[in-house]
């Protein structure tokens, strides 16, 4: 692969991993790659210490769905 496609592959695989973070999560987690930033998002989150399964629960409390939305698929 030529690194100018090794660029833009890598550059897209950041684009969308990031996408998909917090804000939050997504400003712990920024590295210079994507195998850097993967590695990462593994330590913040496959971790089974207890300060990750606070931070986890935490999250999960802050959760809040749209005013007007509906618990059932239509």
């Amino acid at each position: 692969m030529k690194n100018v496609d090794w660029e833009d592959s890598n550059e897209l695989a950041r684009e969308s991993i990031e996408q998909h973070l917090t804000d939050e999560v997504s400003c712990n987690a920024m590295e210079d790659t994507v195998k850097q930033i993967w590695e990462k998002l593994g330590e913040m989150f496959a971790a089974k210490s207890l300060s990750n399964k606070l931070f986890l629960k935490e999250e999960l409390h802050s959760l809040k769905m749209e005013e007007g939305a509906s618990m059932m698929k239509t």
